[in-house]
């Protein structure tokens, strides 16, 4: 029985929160089929079958101690009978997790789909292919409940405001959408799901936006395609907020300062740096964990917050003190509602020549975003 010990001790653990329902039930079933492999080898006369049953059926007396634990390792017969009381168990097992399975699934709602604000997940872009293209992507969750059936496709698009579209379906010309499921993408390369996925479950979405999301004019519509051949489709609700009325930011120009150079941590480089002045005002959120600021026209240009990915860092006071790590990585707690930040950016030519216009993206915590145009 120590198999099967072995595998309670680690599907019951309190700490495997993250394994669910529907994965320990897949756990058991692979278990099971490894199980009735080696009893048919057994019962076929093998030996010395996965480390068990040394002897066979013709085990010398001298090694059997009638504890079939111990003589499982050396005798046909007594390894039957443990795998026999093994698969009683790992029945009775998944019998258990199939009833908390049809529980879990009476409290998913029949069919919710609901556009969130950025989490900071990069996974696609304006191609097929599910590959990062370096700019977040709009999570939508979609729960569903339709026992017995499965997806097979999964496509949004636009129901007014600006032509959009992303699927699964490869090949098609259409911008890839990417399925996860515990942060797990269910696809693959080319955007198709790697097998039909259960039509009862919650989902998180991936759409790389093409300025519809962000710009909030546009209204969207998710269709299933199941495998049985029938579709269900149904708005898609929207949680966003661009953030415009909450946030301002103006660049006032060089200061005394240096903070940064041309690379990726807190270390004056002997040049002041420029200085932008950003207002959050009539804000709930708290914790500010990433800041960006990215060029709309003129020059390439990124300054961000975010350690060991190639961009330049721009540090942040708050209070007249440097709250930036030497990484350049902040953690920001806003005590007020109303509350101002000096950015300090190495300027790179793009800010001295004043050809160049830059957007400021703030990220908080709890996947929310604020967002807005940097004024001269």
């Amino acid at each position: 029985m120590k198999k099967i010990l072995i595998f309670l001790i680690l599907i019951l653990s309190t700490n495997l929160y993250s394994v669910t329902v529907e994965q320990k039930i897949k756990a058991v079933d692979n278990l099971i089929s490894k199980l009735k492999k080696e009893l048919i080898l057994l019962k076929q006369g093998k030996k010395n079958v996965n480390g068990y049953a040394m002897y066979g059926f013709n085990c010398p007396k001298r090694f059997i101690t009638g504890d079939d634990s111990k003589d499982q390792y050396f005798s046909s017969r007594a390894r039957i009978r443990v795998i026999k009381k093994e698969l009683e168990v790992l029945s009775y097992l998944k019998k258990q997790y199939q009833t908390q399975l049809r529980q879990k699934q009476k409290h998913y709602r029949k069919f919710y789909a609901v556009l969130k604000e950025l989490d900071g997940k990069d996974y696609g872009g304006r191609y097929e292919k599910i590959e990062p293209d370096g700019g977040f992507d709009y999570p939508l969750v979609l729960e569903v409940n339709f026992p017995g059936k499965k997806i097979k496709n999964i496509v949004v698009k636009n129901i007014n405001g600006i032509k959009s579209v992303w699927d699964t379906i490869p090949n098609n010309g259409m911008w890839a959408l990417v399925v996860t499921e515990y942060g797990e993408i269910l696809q693959k390369r080319n955007s198709a799901l790697k097998k039909p996925i259960p039509a009862v479950g919650k989902y998180t979405l991936y759409l790389p936006d093409n300025k519809s999301i962000f710009k909030g004019n546009t209204n969207y519509k998710i269709t299933l395609y199941f495998t049985d051949g029938t579709k269900k489709s149904k708005e898609v609700l929207k949680r966003l907020n661009s953030g415009k009325k909450r946030l301002s930011a103006r660049l006032l120009g060089l200061s005394k300062k240096d903070y940064g150079g041309n690379y990726e941590r807190i270390k004056p480089d002997g040049k002041r740096d420029y200085v932008v002045k950003v207002e959050i005002k009539n804000c709930k959120l708290k914790k500010i964990k990433e800041i960006m600021i990215k060029n709309t026209s003129g020059k390439f240009s990124v300054w961000d917050t975010v350690p060991n990915n190639r961009y330049w860092a721009l540090a942040v006071e708050k209070n007249g003190r440097l709250v930036s790590k030497r990484d350049s990585s902040v953690n920001i707690l806003l005590k007020t509602n109303n509350e101002t930040l000096y950015l300090y950016l190495p300027d790179n030519g793009s800010i001295k020549r004043g050809a160049t216009h830059y957007k400021l993206f703030i990220f908080f915590a709890d996947g929310n975003r604020l967002t807005c145009k940097i004024k001269r």
